[in-house]
Parts: structure tokens; sequence; C-alpha cells
């Protein structure tokens, strides 16, 4: 029993001693669709506690990305109702429950398996989308709608306003205010476009044409179906277009015509190894020398990225801010920074998928994005004690240092090529003295 106990992490093992892994932890049971339980999520009850949330471990049992929570009670209201509630956590879905709102289940962190989508249309195809409002919770939500698209759904969106979650909009503005919210949801494909014209803001006929296919993109899911095709030439309207509606229909089919062969890279990119691998679409879009300098960075930088994807509990270590401060480049800083923010707030089964997302967020080179996608590929959510943490930061240290001390070095004896002079010559001889020294000791 303790080695299934173990092996499953619902105890886990620090410095010899075994622990609860939910301990000091509200726990609350999760049920699969008959009501049975199959696992545990909890919530911190402490600040220094993370991540915030925490559920059991991906087991034969428990695979989140195939549970809706609680759907069991969910099904019957959904179907009286004739629409369903889609929110993004236990403590939403719980808080949403108790106001009156039954018709309601919660993905498991920002996890979504197309899977599921049977599931819910079995029941309604009115799928309205309340998920945090926050950027993970955006592009899980721009994620499931996509999948509902390509399924001929259109989801609603439930606008929270200033509010980052079902339970703080319900605890500040009421049952009564979210059920106006309801009445009044646009389709997000609706939201998504005018998302797109306010930041685009297209003036000249140049602008006008490249916010138009912006927005091929968006509906492209649709394909060739009536909707997509009402929704473009609304569009083109909206904005200003003045060709004919054959001409803007034609356009957009064009615009299909060339993506058929990455329908299949517009899948969930919250997959793990254990399933689907990252996509090309995950690293994102293949760009041109022109587009994209390389950057060759130190091994150590490399290796670096791949242990906190790999242990990500290396950025509560108390020697962390020692590692970032032996950083050479700014755009690694800033990755391991966005990183450690992306830990502290999601769960940690996400953490590897979720890197991947991270990457399409911000205008990375293609160095940091093939060092990330290839940790990714090569997690398997694998542990380790604080003993094992501290070695493994320590080493860190040393290979980061080494690589600091020999960029000197090599910077050095580049100068010394161009040096004339007996004195600086003397001068950067004695420096690459010191430094061969500095490498010595840390060997």
């Amino acid at each position: 029993a303790l080695k299934v106990a173990k092996k499953y992490k619902l105890i886990k093992e620090n410095n010899g001693q075994l622990y609860d892994t939910f301990r000091e932890r509200v726990i609350f049971p999760i049920w699969d669709y008959q009501g049975k339980t199959i696992g545990f999520t909890s919530r911190a009850t402490k600040d220094h506690q993370v991540p915030k949330y925490l559920n059991s471990s991906e087991s034969p049992i428990f695979n989140k990305k195939n549970l809706l929570y609680p759907f069991h009670i969910a099904k019957k209201v959904a179907r009286e109702k004739d629409f369903i509630i889609i929110c993004e956590g236990n403590m939403d879905a719980m808080m949403l429950h108790q106001h009156g709102f039954q018709n309601t289940v919660a993905i498991m962190g920002t996890a979504f398996n197309e899977g599921l989508i049977p599931l819910l249309t079995n029941v309604t195809n009115n799928i309205f989308l309340a998920l945090d409002n926050d950027q993970a919770g955006e592009k899980a939500a721009e994620r499931i709608n996509e999948m509902f698209l390509r399924n001929k759904i259109l989801c609603k969106r439930i606008d929270l306003r200033d509010s980052k979650d079902p339970d703080e909009f319900l605890m500040e503005k009421g049952a009564l205010e979210f059920q106006k919210q309801i009445d009044n949801a646009e389709s997000f494909i609706d939201f998504s476009i005018k998302k797109l014209f306010k930041s685009k803001s297209p003036s000249s006929t140049e602008k006008k044409i490249e916010c138009l296919h912006e927005s091929f993109k968006i509906l492209s899911p649709l394909r060739d179906s009536i909707v997509a095709f009402e929704k473009i030439v609304e569009f083109a309207r909206t904005i200003g277009i003045k060709s004919s509606d054959h001409q803007i229909i034609d356009e957009y089919k064009s615009h299909l015509q060339k993506i058929p062969k990455l329908n299949s890279l517009t899948k969930s990119t919250t997959a793990r190894k254990t399933s689907n691998l990252p996509s090309a679409e995950v690293l994102g879009p293949v760009k041109t020398e022109d587009e994209v300098k390389t950057v060759t960075y130190p091994k150590s930088i490399e290796l670096l990225i791949r242990e906190v994807i790999k242990y990500p509990n290396l950025f509560e270590h108390a020697k962390w801010p020692e590692v970032l401060d032996l950083l050479w480049r700014d755009e690694v800083k800033q990755l391991l920074n966005a990183l450690k923010k992306l830990y502290l707030e999601i769960d940690d089964d996400e953490f590897p998928a979720m890197a991947l997302d991270l990457l399409n967020q911000k205008n990375f080179t293609s160095s940091i994005k093939s060092v990330v996608g290839a940790a990714v590929y090569n997690s398997g959510g694998i542990e380790i004690n604080s003993k094992e943490r501290d070695k493994l930061i320590e080493q860190l240290i040393i290979r980061l240092k080494k690589d600091d001390l020999q960029m000197k070095r090599d910077n050095l004896l580049n100068i010394k090529l161009n040096l004339l002079s007996p004195e600086e010559s003397q001068k950067v001889l004695s420096e690459l003295s010191q430094i061969q020294q500095q490498i010595r000791s840390l060997n």
C-alpha cells in the first residue's frame, strides 16, 4: 500500500521523511461521471504554499484532461436549462453551484480534451465559457473555443468585467448580476473579432486588408460554413472594405486552401509527453533567418532551462536569486521570471505544457523556443527531494560561473590579438591568469 501511495504521489518523501501530499490544505473529492471518487483537489491555506491549487497526480483512474467537475451533478440541470457553463477550477464550480448555477462544470486547471465535446453536446449545444480573467484563462478559452468551432459549435463568453474569476464576481456582485452577464453573453468569435478590430484600429486600405486576413485565422476552424461566410462579410463591412461579398468570400476560401496541412497542428497545447508532443504551432511559425536572429547560448544556459522545466520547484530555492545574477542575457532572465510566475499560478502537472504556451505570448528567439520545446518533450514530472535540489542548484551555479569566466577569457584573448602596446598585453595576460585560476577553482 505504501509503494502504491508513493507511486501515485498520495504521500511524498523529503530527506527520508514521508509526509501527506495534501497536508495543511483544504481537500475536496473529485468524482467521475457516475459520481465515484477517483481523486482529490486541494487549496493552500498558507501564503507560502505553492501551487495554490493542487490535484491528485495522474494515474490509471485519474486523468484530469478527461474530467469535468462535477459533471454527474451538472448534466441534469444543463439539460433542463439547455446550456452549460464551463469554468476553470473546482472552487469556481462550487461557488457557481452554491449561487444557483448548478449547470456548471469545471476543467481541471486549464486542461481540456477535445474528446470531452461529444459528452457535453449530448447534453446541450449551448456552451458558455467563464474562465479566469487572466492571460492563462484567456489562452485556455481561445483553445477551447477553437475546439468547439471545429465541431461547428459557437461558444458564448461570459464577461467577468473587472473580476479575476467567477468566484470573485459572485462575491462582489452577486448571482443576479452574473445572470445578467449570461443573458448578455456574446459569441466568443464575435468577442475575438471585436478585440482584433480594437487592437488594429485599421485606417488605411492596406491595414484594413491586413486586419481582414487576421480575422480569417479566427474563423478558419469553421471552414467554409455559412456562419463563417456571414461573419467574414459582416466584419469586412465593419472595417470599411468595399469589395463585393463574392470577392471577400473568395479571398477567405483562398486562405483556407493554404492551411489544410496545419489542421492537425491546431489541437490543444495542454497535452504532455504522454499524449500529444509539442507541435509546430506551439513553437510558433517558422521564420526565416532575416526575421529571427539565431542566438547561440552556452551549454549552462541550455542546462538551466532544461532543469527548471523538469524540476520547477527550483524556483523556490533560496539560491535562485544568485542563479539569476549569473545570467548574461536579458531574454533568458525574462523567460525564467515568466516561468516562475507561471509555476506559482498553476497546477504543477500543467507546467511543462503551459511553458510552451508562454513562448507564443512573448517574442522569444528561435533558440529559446528550441531549448524549451526540447525540455518539455523530455520532461516527465519527476520529483527530487530537498537534498538533491540543493546539489542540483549548486551544480548549475558552478556551470554558469565557469561559462561566464570562459566567455570573459575568450573576449580577452581576442583583445590581446589586436593589442600593440607591451603594457596593454601584460595587463590582459594578468587578467587572463586570474580568470584561469578562478576556472580551476571551480573544477
